[in-house]
């Protein structure tokens, strides 16, 4: 019973991770097709291939068995070329909204591409299992390397909400968009964690199976989940609080 109740919530909180994503990569997909604008096409992209294309297909092939071994092996191909486009997607996003002219970021995107796509070759994960130590060295390359791909964006994205947040208190920035950098940071910040558990699990020797590692990994995506959605879809009320705190805020500065 309490596992049950352990692989429900954990369940739940990849569940609410996975519906949120799609459910903002396709406005944003749809925003970018209007607007013709790079950074929206982009993550909307990422989004909806992570979900759709990687994640979704790659369950069903590992958890059930509706597949047979052919077909489980060419579509457990698929969807590592899939998570790679996802985490190349909010890469180039990364790259072109914030260190366009930096010369050190064209870097750091080649070098990530170039470790992604090299993992890619050397290791497929087409064969299910980590068999040799040369499966295991290049999945973890695999991991990282997509790891930092969205953690880059955290890093980012959080130290530019701190500069907007100055100019918030000086009324020369929007309230909800200084907030969208707050809240687009720490659910980037939340998904990079989640996709590396299974790594951070083997460094620090916990059995990833575990309930209370189980529980993690569902926090990290209802983080996730509320962080993108209230990026995306902010209700009405939570408009009117961050106007009325960033008024206050403000008014308070220039009374001292």
């Amino acid at each position: 019973m309490g596992e049950t109740v352990i692989e429900i919530l954990g369940a739940g909180g990849l569940l609410a991770f996975l519906v949120v994503s799609l459910a903002v990569g396709v406005r944003l997909l749809r925003l970018g097709w209007h607007t013709r604008q790079i950074p929206e096409l982009t993550i909307g992209a990422g989004l909806v291939i992570g979900v759709a294309g990687a994640y979704v297909p790659e369950t069903i092939a590992l958890a059930t068995d509706l597949m047979s071994g052919a077909t489980e092996k060419l579509v457990l191909g698929v969807t590592q070329v899939a998570t790679r486009l996802a985490a190349l997607s909010v890469l180039f996003f990364t790259w072109r909204v914030f260190r366009s002219q930096e010369r050190w970021a064209a870097g750091l995107v080649g070098l990530l591409t170039l470790s992604l796509l090299v993992s890619y070759f050397s290791f497929p994960f087409s064969r299910i299992y980590l068999v040799t130590v040369s499966d295991r060295i290049w999945f973890d390359v695999y991991t990282v390397s997509r790891t930092a791909c969205l953690g880059w964006g955290a890093v980012e994205s959080l130290v530019y909400r701190r500069g907007a947040r100055r100019r918030l208190l000086l009324g020369l920035s929007d309230p909800v968009v200084t907030n969208r950098f707050l809240l687009w940071g720490t659910g980037l910040a939340a998904t990079s964690t989640l996709m590396g558990t299974h790594l951070w699990a083997r460094a620090l020797g916990v059995d990833p199976g575990s309930a209370g590692w189980v529980l993690l990994e569902s926090m990290l995506g209802l983080v996730g989940a509320v962080t993108m959605w209230l990026a995306f879809f902010p209700p009405a009320a939570y408009r009117r609080l961050l106007t009325a705190r960033a008024a206050a805020a403000s008014a308070e500065k220039r009374s001292l």
